[in-house]
């Protein structure tokens, strides 16, 4: 069974602009974390819509402390690559 997740919990926030490399996690729910990388942190884009954007992995690979694992792998994504603004 997939769990559903309606809202991730607030971590602490850096005030650096991403850049390409940058890890970071995600908690959907108390002790259990996930991670994603900033792949291209100025998505160059004809679609005006997308320009300056972020392209972020989600890896697939729960864990329950914050501490990045060394097999994130862009074979097991949590969901296909997206394109992300900054809120």
């Amino acid at each position: 069974m997939i769990e559903e997740f309606t809202e991730l919990r607030v971590l602490k926030r850096t005030r650096k602009n991403p850049q390409n490399g940058d890890i970071f996690v995600m908690e959907p729910k108390g002790n259990l974390f996930y991670f994603g990388k900033v792949i291209n942190a100025n998505v160059e884009s004809k679609n005006p819509f997308f320009k300056g954007w972020y392209l972020v992995y989600l890896y697939n690979t729960p864990s329950d402390t914050k501490q990045i694992p060394d097999n994130l792998d862009p074979n097991n994504l949590l969901i296909p690559p997206m394109v992300e603004g900054l809120f």
